[in-house]
């Protein structure tokens, strides 16, 4: 099925669900974690593998291993999910879970299950008041279509996500609406790769 541009969420839906995930009973772990799935378009099983020597707060970087046969790599961390990060840290210290590898845990101390995550993405998505469901993978297609949309390099792009060829991009880009300020780049990326796209 062909995706649009218009399945991505807009800034003020990511902004929004943001919200609703620290406003959660485990809010300061959602909120970080929502963040993370968003900055680095992870995919949940590359969001659960995630341990804390992968990430270095100090120097804002998050090393990603990706699946699928993706390119791994060292991201950036920006300043928000740096924030977001730090204070979630702070937090597991405090209960004593610095010792644990894994960077996302449960209330039983394990590693947050790919269940789990669907489960507290979809319901940040219904307390933003999102007039559709959301899963992880339109996170990481909004990321896609936002990188896209500010004119990164599609092969960037695709390196950045952990895609197998450029021509994936076109899931997180499709078609954009005319009123689209960037429907003009999008339209001509649809013409550069063109066909169907890949895995994503």
């Amino acid at each position: 099925m062909k995706t649009t541009h218009s399945d991505a969420l807009t800034p003020q839906e990511i902004a929004a669900v943001l919200r609703a995930a620290g406003e959660g009973r485990h809010g300061v772990r959602d909120h970080a974690m929502l963040l993370t799935l968003y900055h680095h378009g992870l995919r949940v099983s590359e969001l659960c593998r995630l341990t804390l020597p992968d990430l270095d707060l100090e120097g804002r970087r998050l090393w990603v291993e990706r699946l699928n046969r993706g390119r791994s790599g060292a991201h950036p961390v920006p300043e928000d999910e740096a924030q977001a990060l730090s204070a979630y840290l702070a937090e597991r210290e405090d209960q004593g879970t610095l010792n644990l590898p894994a960077l996302f845990l449960n209330e039983r101390r394990a590693t947050l299950s790919r269940n789990a995550v669907y489960y507290l993405v979809r319901r940040a998505g219904e307390a933003a008041g999102l007039a559709r469901p959301l899963f992880p993978h339109l996170l990481r297609r909004s990321t896609g279509s936002k990188l896209v949309g500010e004119g990164h390099d599609v092969r960037l792009v695709q390196d950045y996500l952990g895609l197998r060829s450029a021509r994936s991009v076109l899931r997180f880009v499709g078609e954009a609406p005319p009123e689209d300020p960037n429907a003009e780049r999008f339209t001509a990326l649809l013409r550069t790769l063109g066909g169907e796209a890949g895995e994503g």
